[in-house]
């Protein structure tokens, strides 16, 4: 089975219960393919970390029904459908830690250790940064821009004026231009020929 045409129709149904997506006329085998996407899925999210073959490893295994390039086609449909997880962001990571902390917790307060448990609370309030104050956004509307008005005064920016500024460029231009001579350019090659640019 190869990727759907009707792609929308997945997306529109992926977390449809059966009987919604059979009042909607979905077909069965639809049906059956978006139950074993969500197994899929499920799987993936508890283990982020596992790579496309082993995903595939994972559906053939969960489904023998199905062969190698219908599992290669199901990963390929949840990346397109839900987002490739092993491009995972900083909020998964943040939401995977975040199980872990409240597994060891939960595992510490059964063994009743204090202290590991206390670990763990510390682990997960530095880590989500609870006892921070969140920043008030800012209101753009209390910016006021500033009031540039042009000027070639040059005190402005903290520079003293220069007496008679353009009559020294004039000297300047009339003294250094006129040491200033046409020069001839010459492209040399590889081969050692030359090439007259001047022209």
């Amino acid at each position: 089975m190869s990727l759907p045409v009707n792609i929308d129709q997945y997306q529109l149904n992926l977390f449809s219960s059966v009987e919604e997506m059979r009042n909607n006329n979905v077909a069965e085998h639809i049906i059956a393919r978006l139950l074993r996407l969500r197994a899929l899925y499920t799987f993936w999210l508890n283990f982020p970390m596992k790579t496309t073959r082993e995903m595939v490893q994972q559906d053939m295994t969960m489904h023998p029904d199905i062969k190698q390039r219908e599992a290669y086609d199901d990963i390929k449909l949840i990346k397109i459908l839900i987002g490739n997880l092993e491009a995972e962001s900083k909020e998964w990571h943040r939401h995977v830690f975040n199980r872990r902390t409240d597994e060891v917790y939960r595992q510490a307060m059964r063994d009743h250790d204090n202290r590991a448990a206390e670990k763990a609370n510390a682990d997960y309030a530095k880590y989500n940064r609870v006892g921070e104050i969140d920043p008030q956004p800012f209101d753009y509307d209390d910016i006021i821009p500033h009031q540039i008005e042009p000027t070639d005064d040059p005190t402005v920016i903290g520079i003293a004026p220069i007496k008679d500024l353009r009559g020294s460029i004039r000297r300047l231009k009339k003294k250094l231009g006129a040491d200033i001579q046409d020069a001839d350019f010459i492209e040399l090659h590889d081969d050692g020929e030359e090439k007259d640019l001047s022209e």
